[in-house]
């Protein structure tokens, strides 16, 4: 048997022949007590009565209390979160030299949370508790090393730091070294090591890896793609309340990947995350208004779910707020707040509200008429591999709107928007193949060939796509 099962064993008898009030009567029974709340040991799991029993030995300077307690009102478990008094109760314990306060004081430090940020303090604390023989400390200080905060970036030490606290069964060095394997950051890149460690803190039950492991099977790194354990996965870091697990899952029922579609399913995963302030899922809460999927149609209320997300500053629904103005969708129609949103997603890069800019410039809706920022726009978009832009791009070449007359580019253009789906440039690209000679199609194909989405496609077909 165990040391902890022992120690459960006793527990269990004590509290059964003398009941929990009992052993309120000692600093240690109150101790032993408060632990049980605290980890749901034999008795049903109470973080309240755990901080209230803890409270008193706290105030007697027994440290482990000091700790725990702290960690309540870190976390606002049973107790209003309180980030200074946390500070507060960290420092009184490190006083005693109580290995966990001080790394927790570190880490506290390190964020700026309940206390100024102070890196260099943090490193301090996290050294200080690494050599009392705290090992998370020693996963702590690789972080720092990582992101050079308090010290010269160094990964390869980081890399060290974690591996050594890894192999001592540290579940978060255990996940942190499998991102260095899996981006070859300090590290040779290796995706089959980083789904091994990331098993190893996944089966501890830490959701931060158990995330990574999902995100690893879905996309097939390390391993063949397996949907089925990428959901399995994904679906135990959301039950312990991971925001970006509970959106992935969101995603996949809605896009139906590895799985059958179910709105139903995403707008129950997305729901609780909207309300709560996730911008990304009050964005696809809105499209699933928008188009009635999952819910009966409503523009209205996908209205007020793109702006709460538009007003965080999240492109997407700033552009499908847009999209609303300017059609009148759930809204009044009103081109120019159309095109007030177009831009605030499109300075942030959104290719299909770049897009959507250059054509309200194109047409003079809402603003005057501009073919040069129309173009400027379209190409913008284009050079994402945006089909819209790609198709708007080449009216301009085929017409020598803000742009010399260049057929073989229009070709190439139309080209690359009908492999992206538009349906729009399959006519006009058959027609403009009537008027080409072979020569002339060929060379355009050959400009698509050697373009890359993401470089500069070329100004005209004298020219070359970089």
């Amino acid at each position: 048997m165990s040391i902890k099962a022992l120690v459960l064993a006793v527990l269990w008898v004590c509290l059964v022949l003398s009941g929990p009030v009992a052993w309120t009567y000692s600093q240690s029974g109150r101790i032993f007590l408060a632990h049980a709340y605290m980890n749901g040991w034999v008795v049903p799991q109470d973080y309240e009565k755990a901080a209230d029993l803890y409270r008193r030995p706290s105030n007697e300077g027994v440290p482990v209390a000091q700790n725990n307690l702290g960690v309540l009102y870190q976390t606002g478990r049973g107790v209003r979160q309180n980030l200074s008094m946390a500070a507060y109760l960290y420092q009184q314990a490190a006083k005693k030299d109580y290995p966990e306060a001080i790394n927790n004081l570190g880490f506290l430090y390190s964020e700026g949370l309940g206390i100024n940020k102070d890196s260099e303090k943090a490193i301090e604390l996290f050294r200080k508790a690494a050599d009392l023989g705290y090992p998370l400390a020693l996963s702590n200080l690789g972080k720092m090393y990582q992101a050079g905060e308090g010290v010269t970036k160094d990964p390869s030490q980081a890399a060290s730091l974690y591996r050594t606290a890894a192999n001592l069964g540290i579940a978060a060095a255990q996940n942190n070294l499998g991102t260095l394997y899996q981006t070859g950051d300090g590290l040779s890149k290796d995706e089959r090591i980083a789904l091994d460690w990331y098993r190893k803190a996944a089966d501890q039950g830490y959701a931060e890896a158990q995330f990574n492991l999902g995100f690893m099977y879905q996309h097939g790194l390390g391993s063949p793609k397996n949907d089925a354990l990428a959901l399995e996965w994904f679906g135990k870091a959301a039950v312990q309340g991971l925001e970006k697990a509970r959106y992935n899952l969101g995603l996949i029922y809605q896009t139906g990947a590895g799985v059958a579609v179910n709105n139903q399913k995403a707008i129950d995963w997305y729901r609780p995350l909207a309300e709560n302030g996730h911008a990304g899922a009050q964005n696809n809460l809105g499209v699933l208004y928008q188009s009635g999927l999952g819910v009966p149609k409503d523009e209205k209320e996908a209205a007020a779910w793109y702006r709460r997300a538009a007003e965080q500053g999240y492109a997407a629904a700033q552009n499908n707020l847009g999209a609303l103005y300017q059609f009148g969708l759930g809204v009044l129609k009103d081109e120019k707040e159309a095109t007030a949103w177009y831009r605030k997603a499109a300075e942030q890069g959104y290719a299909t509200a770049q897009s959507n800019l250059g054509a309200m410039y194109y047409n003079g809706t809402g603003l005057e008429k501009d073919s040069r920022l129309a173009l400027d726009l379209f190409r913008r978009a284009a050079e994402q591999d945006n089909g819209n832009g790609q198709l708007n791009l080449a009216v301009m070449y085929l017409r020598g709107e803000g742009v010399e007359q260049d057929v073989i580019v229009a070709h190439c253009l139309l080209e690359l928007a009908s492999r992206n789906g538009i349906a729009k440039a399959d006519a006009p690209l058959k027609q403009l193949e009537k008027q080409l000679t072979s020569d002339e199609i060929e060379k355009a194909r050959s400009i698509c060939a050697h373009w890359k989405p993401g470089s500069p496609l070329p100004l005209s077909s004298k020219t070359k796509a970089s």
